[in-house]
């Protein structure tokens, strides 16, 4: 009796199995729908700082639990039809960096919600520096700086205006951050614990078109 038990979990048709399979799937979509989603459609704001240390050292941490969880998981469901032990090995390594990078995203969602929810924010125009430009079959973007130390944001333009920084010779994007002359000015919020951020178009949206010559270097803020 003890033997068909065993028989019974390594079957890879049992209800066990497919169970597993479907948590496994639950697991990876879940976030990655969120990420999709927000990142898509509703993403009008971007943090324009890093989120503290200690937001980043749990959103890491988390997602090195589930994705070794994950891959675990994916170790067990080796002998399910059609699985090969490099195809396991394989998806148990891209695992483990997918869950790292998905938390972290989401981390750092949840702080801008924290940081400014119910909070008093101040709203005011700002200038970001262009320090690049990128085009693909997503569409056109560009890369902004509100200062030096600042994270690098991507603001969605229209292909118009990404024809016009991409055809400026020599390239800019080469200069140092102070020596950047050209800026786009977007509504900026500050919120708690020294957090900023920018509105910026959502993908599914017409793009920034316009940019003009920096007014000043500061840091945002200063």
């Amino acid at each position: 009796m003890a033997n068909d038990a065993v028989e019974q979990s390594a079957n890879p048709d049992s209800a066990d199995w497919r169970s597993a399979r479907r948590y496994v799937v639950w697991m990876i979509m879940l976030p990655l729908c969120l990420v999709v989603a927000r990142d898509t459609i509703g993403g009008d704001t971007v943090l324009l700082r890093e989120a503290p240390v200690s937001v980043t050292y749990v959103s890491y941490a988390a997602g090195l639990l589930i994705g070794f969880v994950l891959a675990r998981m994916f170790w067990t469901m080796r002998r399910a039809p059609g699985r090969s032990i490099s195809q396991v090995i394989v998806s148990s390594i891209f695992i483990v960096p997918l869950a790292i990078v998905t938390t972290t995203y989401l981390g750092r969602w949840a702080f801008e919600v924290a940081a400014f929810s119910g909070a008093h924010r101040v709203s005011q125009q700002i200038e970001l520096k262009i320090v690049g430009v990128r085009g693909g079959k997503s569409g056109t973007f560009v890369n902004l700086r509100s200062a030096a130390a600042d994270r690098e944001i991507d603001a969605k333009i229209t292909s118009e205006l990404y024809s016009e920084l991409a055809a400026i010779r020599p390239p800019l994007w080469s200069l140092e951050y102070a020596e950047e002359p050209f800026c786009m000015a977007l509504i900026g919020e500050y919120g708690r614990w020294g957090a900023a951020r920018a509105y910026v178009p959502v993908r599914w949206k017409t793009g920034l078109s316009a940019f003009h010559v920096c007014s000043h270097s500061d840091a945002l803020g200063e």
